[in-house]
C-alpha cells in the first residue's frame, strides 16, 4: 500500500499520537530531526509528513513548522483497520497480525481512530451506521464463491435488504457464565438450563446477602444487554413481516423492558461495566456474555467457570442477541485491491483456523468452528446448541432512527419515566419518521 519507508515513519507519528506522545496542537520535530531519529532518508521522511498533511491529521503553518490537527482521529486512513477495542483486549491479534501485513504491507489496527478504510465492528455500530459502509456482496462473492463452508444465519447481521454491508468475522450467542465457587461459598444453588427468570431472580436475593452487587451479576446499559430482556420475552423493536413494523410498544416488547429495569431495581444499581475484570479474576458470581469471553479468561489462566443458558420468560421466546464482530469497508476507501485482500484473509481458513484455537467467539468458517468447539465439554458445547436461537433483529433501517430510538430506550430504562408512556412515545416518533422518509423515498 506504501512504501515501506514511508509507511514507517507514518507509522511512527500515528503511534505516537495513539500513545498520547503527540496530542492535538502538537508541533513536529523537523523533518531533518525525524530523518536522523529513525535513519530514514529525508526525502522519505517529507513524503510521509506531506500524505499525512493531505490526509488531514497534520498541517504545516508558514515559518512555524508542522502541527497535528485538532482533528486528526477523525481522518479515515487508507491504511487503518479501525478495530472496536483496544489491541490488548484482543490477544488474538497479535497471531494474525504478521500475515496480514504480509499481504496488504503498511496496514495498521488501531483503536484510537473510530474510522479506518478497512474495519471490525460491532453489530449494533454497523447497523446504526450502514450508510457510511460498501455493500460488499460482489467483494464475498469474488472472494468466496462457495459458501458452503460458512454459517449462513450469522451474515444476517450485516445485511441491510439486499445490501451486504459486514461480514462475520466471528459470531456468538450470549449465555450466562458462572463461577462455582462462589456459589458455594454464599449457600446458594447451582442454576441450570431450563430455570426461569423468577428462578433467576431468587438466585441473585440469595447472593446479595453474602456479595455486594458488583459482585453478583452484570447489568448495564448497553442496548446488546437489554435487547436480551425484549427478545426472550417475546418482543421486538421492528417487525417487517406484519403491517405495522414498529413493535417497540407492543405488550411483549414493553414487558421485557420491565424485566431489565426489575434487576437493575433488584441490584440497586445504574451501570456494572467493570464486571468482565471482576469476573475473569474471581471475583464475581455471574457474567452475561459471549464465547469471545472465553478467549479473555484464557489468557489471565482463569478456570473456575461454567456456562448456563439465559433465563427463561413467562411465554417468551429462546431467543438471545447475536454477537458478532463484523467486517466493513468504508466508503471512503478508495483502494478496492486492499479491501479484497482484507475480506479474503480474514475469512481464510488460516485465519479462522487461529482464532478457532484462540477460542475467540464462534468462527464463521464451520470447519473451523468445529476445531474449536469441544462439544464433549458441557461449558463449551451450549454455544454451539444455541446457535440456532440468535438474533440481531434490531435494526429499524434508517441510520439516525436507529440511534435515537437506541438512546430513548436506554434512557428511559435508566430513569423513573413510566415504561408504557415512553415506549409509546419512542414508537409514534418512529412511526413518523419511517412514513415520512418512505414517502420521501
Amino acid at each position: 500500500m506504501f512504501n515501506n519507508k514511508t509507511s514507517q515513519v507514518r507509522h511512527h507519528i500515528l503511534d505516537q499520537l495513539e500513545a498520547g506522545t503527540l496530542k492535538a496542537g502538537d508541533r513536529l520535530p523537523g523533518a531533518r530531526e525525524l530523518a536522523l531519529q529513525l535513519d530514514i532518508s529525508f526525502l522519505k521522511v517529507q513524503q510521509a509528513i506531506e500524505g499525512l498533511c493531505r490526509d488531514g491529521v497534520l498541517e504545516v503553518l508558514n515559518r512555524r513548522g508542522t502541527y497535528v490537527q485538532k482533528t486528526w482521529a477523525n481522518c479515515v486512513l487508507p491504511e487503518n483497520i479501525s478495530i472496536f477495542r483496544m489491541q490488548n483486549e484482543f490477544p488474538w491479534l497479535a497471531g494474525i497480525r504478521q500475515r496480514i501485513e504480509e499481504h496488504l504491507p503498511g496496514v495498521r489496527f488501531t483503536n484510537a481512530f473510530p474510522v479506518g478504510a478497512m474495519e471490525l465492528k460491532t453489530t449494533y455500530h454497523v447497523q446504526s451506521h450502514w450508510d457510511q459502509y460498501q455493500d460488499l456482496s460482489e467483494i464475498l462473492e469474488e472472494c468466496y464463491p462457495d459458501m458452503d463452508d460458512f454459517f449462513s444465519q450469522p451474515f444476517e447481521a450485516g445485511r441491510i435488504g439486499d445490501k451486504l454491508i459486514g461480514i462475520p468475522f466471528i459470531f456468538s450467542p450470549r449465555v450466562v457464565f458462572f463461577n462455582p465457587t462462589l456459589f458455594e461459598k454464599a449457600n446458594c444453588p447451582l442454576p441450570n438450563d431450563n430455570w426461569t427468570w423468577d428462578e433467576f431472580l431468587t438466585i441473585v436475593r440469595k447472593l446479595s446477602e453474602v456479595y455486594p452487587a458488583e459482585q453478583i451479576v452484570n447489568c448495564h446499559n448497553g442496548p446488546f444487554y437489554w435487547m436480551n430482556f425484549i427478545m426472550r420475552a417475546g418482543g421486538k423493536l421492528v417487525d417487517a413481516s406484519v403491517d405495522n413494523p414498529v413493535q417497540i410498544d407492543s405488550p411483549k416488547t414493553r414487558q421485557g423492558m420491565r424485566y431489565y429495569r426489575e434487576l437493575r431495581e433488584l441490584l440497586g444499581v445504574d451501570n456494572l461495566w467493570e464486571t468482565p475484570n471482576t469476573f475473569k479474576r474471581g471475583k464475581c458470581a455471574m457474567y452475561i456474555s459471549e464465547r469471545q469471553y472465553v478467549h479473555q479468561m484464557n489468557h489471565v489462566d482463569f478456570d473456575d467457570w461454567q456456562t448456563v443458558s439465559l433465563p427463561n420468560f413467562p411465554g417468551g421466546k429462546n431467543i438471545t442477541t447475536q454477537a458478532t464482530d463484523l467486517l466493513c469497508i468504508h466508503k471512503a476507501s478508495t483502494n478496492p485491491q486492499a479491501a479484497r485482500e482484507y475480506i479474503r484473509l480474514m475469512l481464510s481458513d488460516t485465519v479462522q483456523d487461529w482464532i478457532a484455537r484462540e477460542k475467540y467467539g464462534i468462527p464463521i468458517r464451520k470447519s473451523s468452528a468445529f476445531k474449536s468447539l469441544d462439544l464433549t465439554n458441557p461449558r463449551d458445547a451450549i454455544f454451539a446448541r444455541e446457535i440456532s436461537n440468535i438474533s440481531a433483529e434490531y435494526n429499524l433501517k434508517y441510520p439516525h432512527l436507529t440511534q435515537t430510538i437506541i438512546q430513548g430506550i436506554t434512557q428511559m430504562l435508566n430513569d423513573d419515566r413510566d415504561i408504557d408512556q415512553a415506549a409509546r412515545d419512542l414508537a409514534n416518533l418512529a412511526r413518523q419518521y419511517m412514513s415520512i422518509w418512505k414517502m420521501a423515498v
